[in-house]
Parts: C-alpha cells; sequence; structure tokens
C-alpha cells in the first residue's frame, strides 16, 4: 500500500483533537504518580521528576502511534465512525446511552469487588482515594478507549476479515465483528494476571471475577465502539469510572 493514501485515511483534525486530550490528561495525572512516590518513599525521591518526565515522554510516543494506527485501522474496516464530525442532535443521543451504560457498568464492577473482597478478606477492603486520583481515574478511561477500542479492537476486527468471509456487499460480517469484539475483550482482561500474581495468590474466585468484570465490561464498550462510535465508548467508560470514584472514595 503506497504512503499517500494510508495518510489520506486518517482524519488529522481528529488525530491532534486525541492527542491533545490525551496528552493533557496523563499530565493531570502526573501529580498523582508523585504523590505515590513520596508516600512509599517517605518522600520524593531522587531522579522521581526525571523518570515521570520520562514516562510523559513515553506516553506522547505511545499515543502518538496508537492514535495514528487506531484511526487507520477503524477506516479500513468502517467501524467506530472516528472520521466523521457528528451534529449536536447525534451527540445527544449517544451520551444518554453511554451515561446509562456507564452507570450500570460502574455497579457491576463494584458490586462484584464488593462481594468478592467479602468472600476472599472476611471484609469489606478499605479504599484510599484522594482527590488528585481522579485525573488518574479520567486518564484511565481515556487511554483505555484509545488502546483498547481505537487501536486494537480495529486491529482485531482488520484481521478477522482475513478468516470471515465478508457480505455480498463487500462489508463485515456482524458475526466477524462480534467474534473480534468478545476475543478482544477477554484478551484485554486477562492482560492484568500477571502482574496481579507477583503480589497476591490467584485463586479460581480471583481469576474469574478478573475475566467476568473485564471481559463483560470490554464487551460493552467495544459494542458501544461499534454501533455507536469511540465518543460513546469513551463517555461510558468515564462516567463508570467517575463513578466508581466516588463509591470508592464513601467506603474508607
Amino acid at each position: 500500500m503506497k504512503i499517500r493514501p494510508v495518510i489520506d485515511m486518517i482524519n488529522w483534525k481528529l488525530y491532534f483533537i486525541l492527542l491533545l486530550i490525551a496528552v493533557v490528561l496523563s499530565m493531570l495525572a502526573a501529580p498523582y504518580l508523585l504523590y505515590i512516590l513520596r508516600n512509599l518513599n517517605n518522600g520524593i525521591p531522587p531522579m522521581a521528576l526525571e523518570k515521570t518526565g520520562e514516562l510523559l515522554l513515553k506516553n506522547l510516543i505511545t499515543y502518538m502511534l496508537v492514535i495514528g494506527f487506531g484511526l487507520f485501522l477503524s477506516a479500513r474496516v468502517n467501524i467506530g465512525f472516528p472520521q466523521k464530525v457528528l451534529r449536536w442532535a447525534d451527540t445527544k443521543d449517544i451520551f444518554l446511552i453511554s451515561a446509562m451504560a456507564g452507570v450500570l457498568i460502574a455497579v457491576f464492577i463494584f458490586a462484584c469487588n464488593y462481594f468478592v473482597t467479602i468472600i476472599m478478606v472476611g471484609m469489606v477492603g478499605k479504599f484510599s482515594i484522594w482527590w488528585l486520583s481522579l485525573f488518574n481515574y479520567i486518564m484511565d478511561a481515556v487511554n483505555k478507549e484509545l488502546i483498547f477500542r481505537l487501536f486494537f479492537l480495529s486491529m482485531t476486527v482488520w484481521l478477522f476479515t482475513y478468516v470471515f468471509n465478508k457480505k455480498d456487499d463487500g462489508s463485515i460480517s456482524d458475526v466477524c465483528i462480534w467474534f473480534s469484539i468478545i476475543v478482544a475483550s477477554f484478551m484485554v482482561a486477562a492482560l492484568p494476571l500477571p502482574a496481579i500474581a507477583k503480589n497476591e495468590t490467584l485463586t479460581p474466585l480471583l481469576v474469574g471475577k478478573i475475566l467476568v468484570v473485564g471481559g463483560g465490561t470490554s464487551i460493552i464498550f467495544g459494542w458501544l465502539y461499534w454501533k455507536k462510535g469511540l465518543l460513546s465508548s469513551i463517555t461510558a467508560h468515564l462516567t463508570a469510572n467517575i463513578i466508581l470514584f466516588f463509591l470508592a472514595a464513601c467506603i474508607k
């Protein structure tokens, strides 16, 4: 494929808007990282500011690649509607549906975490939440949608187009997209397992909770991305994270 058609397939205005949002959120979350480092080391450790700067630079490079390839792949498979400029009349419905989905997802995640903690620990775990972590919750929602939906899910659909037959009109079949959403969702849900295993025992209950909660919510976000677009999945994820933030803050 020639370079020129690839460049033309990317909505560069949207690219720079998403890149700016991701970078600003990353910078807003940086004080929370320093706060955690200070608590763990009884003071800000040497070179902490330099390492934070390095992390921000790595994030910038990651965002540039992920958003660029994500927009390109989403245009190739024609899902997520990220290339279209929506009218306000369209976005109102998207925000309403996505926000309602986010509320339900937040309740589901909180309930699962609550009851699994009771079973495993015998008590409700205490949550230490600072106002600075709110930016971390917001950044987490936007980052995951850019990486896991815009890039990873679009790439998964693109790869599976070589496995599943297309419709007579050349469009991608719903079976292909659903299969891609389910596979990508549970792959994403399983990503934290190696890191968690370093700190605690991976019991069947814990693994089941991680896969059910992570995979189930990712399927919903993936469906929203497919049917309503990137704005919808970000809105739902953001709503869920903000609700979880305040629910956790109430249980100290």
